[in-house]
């Protein structure tokens, strides 16, 4: 099933798992003041950004055909690192 990047299903997922990278990212910082509570803030975005991919149908989508419909939304998103 093809993904059209202009369902807001598929946007509000994209944006779900932007905000989760970001936030992820931001916690994992060195100086951040309290890391030990990291998991207290990614956690709920973690299952917002999976419940909101799997009702778009982004689970289905290779690494690199997920890759590109990020980066239709935020085009200078870097991903980086890790195994798909």
């Amino acid at each position: 099933m093809p993904v059209s990047d202009d369902e807001p299903t598929v946007r509000k997922a994209v944006q779900a798992y932007y905000r989760l990278c970001q936030t992820t990212d931001a916690a994992l910082q060195p100086g951040n003041p309290a890391p030990e509570h990291a998991g207290a803030t990614v956690e709920p975005l973690a299952y917002e950004a999976n419940r909101a991919m799997r009702k778009a149908g982004l689970f289905t989508l290779s690494r690199d055909e997920f890759e590109a419909v990020v980066q239709r939304y935020f085009p200078d998103f870097k991903f980086e690192g890790g195994s798909w």
